[in-house]
Parts: structure tokens; sequence; C-alpha cells
């Protein structure tokens, strides 16, 4: 009997971040582990990392390449993450979906400059259709709705975008986190001795040289003893400067696009990093973090995070400096009761599980659509 057949369209760049990528591959690894097929469909981006989807052994359908120079124009910054007109890209996409030959049990679509528009003209050749998604500021066609940050009033932020028909799963419960973090839970430690070892990432692309901001921090740090790990991903721009950087200081470990971040998290005492998708990874890890906002998406979850004591939020990229973040280090260093109770606090909204529960829900919804 042929498997079921989910296909997923989403991008990277340096634009976009690795992010997407990264949490839809753990989505396809568990969806492929409950006996579905899954395939990516991606475009050609500059400063993408379509080669970690060929890496997983996912077959991937890349859409046609677009450089720097012709990419779209326009005033919504998100649309220019597409690379071209929406129509384009929806024309094609289903010519993809409709040359495979056989049928589409879900579509999900893991990307900020999609809509409606788009979904609607695909959302007769596939089954269902889910969106992953946190802006909340423009309608969707789907039937299950993604949502894994957390905002002050997740019921009611997309109200006006869904049909009413629709599922929606809201909160960091249903993060998309690899197996991994869930596996070494256990090896978790109480946050509250001194601190001694820092982890420094700030995403795949760190567009804005975030890294480097940092480690100049723990430069400035003469006083105190620590050991930093530093990790940046293929798409990082900044690769030689913050290898320069790192080779002037001691007790720096560089890792760069090869790191079992589960097991670095483990280790450290601090993080500094962005506030995207891995805020959810060092709230299951329980790991104290100081969160620079990378882009405007972040700034609401941030906030959120810091008001609920998970982390601690000093502000976007653009207004922290490398003195904010040193202050900052120094404070949580001298602070062991602030450290542990964040440790408490985001391992409690982040147990591990959130992928399971989201493939659950689809499995549901299939089976629930097939009765009918």
């Amino acid at each position: 009997m042929r498997k079921h057949t989910v296909v997923i369209r989403v991008d990277s760049s340096q634009r976009i971040g690795t992010g997407h990528v990264m949490r839809c591959l753990t989505l396809a690894q568990q969806l492929t582990s409950e006996g579905f097929e899954v395939c990516f469909i991606s475009r050609q981006l500059p400063g993408n990392i379509n080669n970690e989807i060929d890496a997983a052994g996912f077959t991937l359908h890349r859409l046609r390449e677009v450089n720097d120079a012709e990419l779209l124009v326009t005033d919504n910054e998100y649309s220019r993450w597409l690379g071209v007109s929406w129509e384009e890209d929806a024309g094609e996409t289903r010519e993809i979906v409709t040359n495979m030959g056989r049928e589409i049990h879900w579509l999900v679509v893991d990307h900020y400059a999609l809509d409606k528009r788009w979904e609607d003209v695909l959302k007769e050749h596939v089954d269902s259709i889910m969106v992953i998604d946190d802006l909340a500021n423009r309608p969707h066609s789907c039937d299950l709705l993604l949502d894994q940050n957390l905002h002050a009033n997740p019921d009611s932020r997309y109200e006006q975008f869904l049909p009413q028909t629709a599922v929606l799963l809201s909160g960091p419960k249903f993060s998309l986190l690899r197996s991994e973090f869930r596996n070494v839970r256990k090896q978790v430690r109480k946050h509250d001795g001194p601190v001694k070892n820092l982890l420094v990432f700030f995403g795949g692309a760190d567009p804005g040289n975030e890294t480097t901001k940092a480690l100049k921090a723990i430069q400035s740090l003469q006083n105190r003893s620590l050991s930093v790990d530093v990790v940046i991903g293929k798409a990082n721009p900044h690769v030689e400067e913050i290898r320069s950087l790192c080779s002037r200081m001691s007790h720096t470990t560089i890792y760069h696009n090869n790191a079992n971040m589960a097991e670095l998290m483990v280790r450290a005492d601090i993080s500094l990093g962005a506030g995207g998708t891995t805020t959810w990874e060092r709230c299951c890890l329980g790991l104290p973090t100081l969160i620079i906002a990378v882009a405007e998406n972040q700034v609401a979850i941030s906030t959120e995070v810091e008001k609920r004591g998970m982390a601690m939020y000093l502000g976007t990229s653009a207004d922290v400096t490398s003195d904010d973040m040193a202050k900052a280090i120094s404070k949580l260093c001298d602070n062991p009761e602030k450290l542990n109770a964040m440790s408490k606090a985001a391992m409690t909204a982040v147990d591990g599980n959130g992928t399971h529960r989201v493939v659950g829900e689809m499995l549901r919804l299939q089976k629930a659509g097939a009765s009918v």
C-alpha cells in the first residue's frame, strides 16, 4: 500500500534565516516515523541550506534560482523573502504537486510571504493544508495552523484570519523540537551554582553579526573565568571575522554548522541568543538566556518570555550594545536564585513533546476527514 504523502513548502536564505527549514525537518522526521512519505519544495535563494534537506534524505524539488539582483522589489519585507511574486511561486509549486501523480494528503506551508491567495491556488490539488505561522497578520485558507510561540492572547490572534473550521495549535507545548532535546532533559542540572560555561548562538544566518557583539562583551569581562562555546550556522556571512576573534580569546571553542546543540545547551550555564525558534530548545533544557531580538517578529515573543520569567530580554539588535550584554551577563552571574527560577519556568513551559502532539493532530484530522 502506498504511503500517505506530505509536501512541505519552506525556504531558507540570509534574509529568512535557517529556523523555518530546521523545524520543518524536525516535523518531517516525525512524520516519516509515523509512516508518511515526505518531500520538500524550496527555492534556491542566496544563503539557502537546501543541502541540509538533501543530507536528511528527503526528496527536494528546487524552485528556480533567484539571485540578489533578481529579488522582488516590494515595500513588504516578507514578500521580498519569497524572491518572486506569489503568483509565480504558486504556479511553480502547483506544477510540481500535480506532476507527482499521487494523492497529496497534507501540504505544509511555512513561509511569512505566503497567504490565502497562494493557498487557494493549491487547495484543489491537496487533501489538507497546514500552515506554520506566528505573525497573525494575514488571512489563511487552511485546515490546521500551528503557532508554536508564546503570546499574550493566543486564542484571539487568528480569529479574523482563519476559516471557522480550521484547528489552531498555539503555544510552546507544540514546539517542533528534535528528539535529542527531549532525550537529554534528564541530564539538566540545577542552575544555582557558579557560572562557568557560556553558549553563544544567534541562529543559522545572523546577518547583523550579533555573535561578534556578544564575544566582545564576554572579552570585556576580564575578572571572570568563563569557557565559551560559539555556534555559527552555514548561512552566517561573518565566519572569518568570528573565527579571528575567537582565536584571540582563551577557553573559547567555535562550532561551524556541526554542533550538537542539545549537548552544548546542557553543558552551558548561560546562553546569549536570538528570539527565534531556538528559544524553545533552550527552554526545553532550562537554559537561562539573554535574548536579543534580531527580527521584528521576535520582539513580542521575547517580551512575553521575559514577562513569564523564562529568560531576560535585552532589546533589539539595533539597540543592544556589547556593553549592555556585558552588564547583563555579570548581573546573571551574580544572581543564582534568578538563574534557577528562570530555568524552572522555562522547563515547565516546554517539555519536548510538541512534535508528537502536532503529528498526532494531523493524524486525527486525516482520519476524521477520511471517515466523512
